[in-house]
């Protein structure tokens, strides 16, 4: 994209509204066996989820497009705060592991809404417009499934 895209404009912000206790939904963002069954985007398929909930640690998330094809990404949580809220960056690795393109900084919160939960899922340090959007793009897939997990 141009070099006039902002920051603000190369920031994601995404809600969902999930008809469960935010505990729950906090446990599926943290729990490597929960985070298999929905953190890849449509038809794509979690191959390993390597995820310690802990301050300071990495995690590492294998996946795979209907072709085989493998995709991963990583980083290392900075932040957590049971069960309202995850800091953590991301980014991608290529096919020999090494870290490729910018890492950004994802943020999910958690807000209690009566019996529901509000996700709101802030990402934010993308280079231009067009890796947000498909950021966006797999954001929505990924919580499409979840709402079938939950």
């Amino acid at each position: 994209m141009s070099i006039t895209d902002t920051a603000a404009e190369a920031t994601l912000v995404i809600r969902r509204t999930f008809a469960v206790p935010r505990e729950r939904v906090y446990a599926a963002w943290t729990d490597p066996v929960i985070m298999s069954r929905w953190f890849a985007p449509g038809e794509a398929t979690v191959r390993d989820v390597v995820f310690d909930a802990r301050e300071g640690a990495t995690y590492r998330i294998v996946m795979a497009h209907a072709d085989g094809e493998l995709f991963v990404v990583g980083g290392t949580v900075r932040e957590l705060r049971r069960p309202e809220r995850i800091v953590w960056t991301f980014q991608w690795e290529d096919d020999n592991g090494v870290p490729e393109g910018t890492e950004t900084l994802l943020t999910v919160d958690f807000h209690e809404r009566g019996e529901s939960t509000e996700l709101v899922l802030t990402q934010v340090n993308f280079t231009d417009l067009a890796s947000r959007d498909r950021h966006e793009g797999g954001w929505t897939l990924c919580l499409d499934k979840l709402a079938t997990v939950l």
